[in-house]
């Protein structure tokens, strides 16, 4: 695979053609939670820390975020806010695990089964999303191989996401098992084809 350019995520987001637009369009607090985890893939965790707390988001939603990035390195975190009232019911069940996982590090038998149904969503993209926070769930609280079949679920419905099959700190007992190798390779082809189509379109 050829070499990728070096730099950082801030100066892509810049760089990139409409990446106003996509502010406007995904809001403030989706667009600074993609920022954040490239500050803490950078180990700038304090910095990650202060831009979701700056976006004036709701607290359940910057809470949950330091939460995922102390959970990358195995630390527990209490999520003190409420679960919005207005949430959709299957969203709503889903963060009250996700608020007692991040805190005590175990997971039901019941709550396992949730989650895994949880990723059977019709639409690919909140599928992938879905299948990569329900695999670092379940190799939170010591489950790889069920962690893996996340994966793969994440990869059937188009999973891209480079940086994290290779850096996400949660993923790193699987990246030496032999069922990882085929995945991670089928998501870095996918990456790289979105950026050598941002980089065409800049020339």
């Amino acid at each position: 695979m050829p070499e990728r350019p070096t730099g950082t995520v801030t100066f892509l987001f810049t760089d990139v053609e409409g990446s106003t637009s996509l502010l406007d369009e995904v809001g403030p607090a989706t667009y600074a939670s993609e920022l954040a985890r490239a500050y803490v893939y950078a180990d700038r965790f304090d910095d990650a820390v202060a831009l979701l707390t700056s976006v004036g988001a709701r607290a359940l939603y910057v809470q949950t975020a330091i939460a995922r990035y102390k959970m990358w390195h195995g630390e527990t975190y209490k999520i003190t806010a409420d679960v919005p009232a207005d949430l959709p019911p299957g969203m709503s069940e889903y963060m009250r695990i996700a608020k007692q996982l991040h805190e005590t590090r175990q997971i039901t038998p019941a709550q396992r089964e949730g989650a895994l149904s949880g990723m059977e969503q019709t639409h690919p993209r909140l599928r992938t999303a879905r299948s990569q926070f329900v695999c670092e769930y379940l190799l939170f609280c010591g489950e790889p191989d069920l962690a893996l079949d996340a994966i793969k679920v994440g990869v059937d419905a188009g999973l891209l996401d480079h940086q994290w099959m290779q850096h996400c700190p949660l993923l790193a007992p699987l990246r030496s098992r032999p069922e990882f190798q085929p995945l991670a390779a089928i998501v870095a082809t996918r990456s790289q084809a979105v950026l050598d189509a941002v980089l065409a379109a800049e020339t």
